[in-house]
């Protein structure tokens, strides 16, 4: 993935955000970079930003024709705010079974056809692009 935002596009239609939460961390390392300590600060941003301190960001997704089935993502950020390459993406469906996802057609569509998001890294080479014409 060219950018951390192309995680999020993906070919199973359109979702409903159902908010983020975020929770802050102390981690002290020792001398050969391991990590030596962690400790939860909770989910209030801390007055005072350190190089030890890291945010965890959860973002909640439900599918717009199946709530049951979900998307969650998880990422990590340091104390000035740079992400890191370590990010989870996770599908959840309550069920075992594998159902076929029903997608609406996107509402301005005049053929029927379904949404599909474009990458964040598309949308950047189409913007520049255009700004050399």
């Amino acid at each position: 993935m060219t950018e951390k935002c192309d995680v999020r596009a993906d070919d199973l239609g359109s979702w409903n955000n159902r908010g983020v939460k975020t929770s802050y961390f102390s981690v002290s390392f020792s001398s050969n970079g391991k990590i030596n300590r962690l400790t939860s600060l909770g989910s209030r941003k801390p007055s005072v930003l350190r190089s030890s301190i890291y945010m965890l960001k959860r973002t909640y997704w439900k599918h717009s024709e199946d709530p049951k089935f979900s998307r969650r993502l998880f990422e990590l950020q340091d104390h000035e705010q740079n992400h890191y390459h370590i990010i989870l993406l996770q599908y959840f469906h309550p069920t075992t079974a594998v159902e076929d996802i029903g997608q609406k057609p996107h509402r301005n569509s005049k053929c029927g056809a379904t949404y599909i998001r474009t990458k964040q890294s598309v949308r950047h080479i189409i913007i520049d692009t255009c700004k050399g014409w």
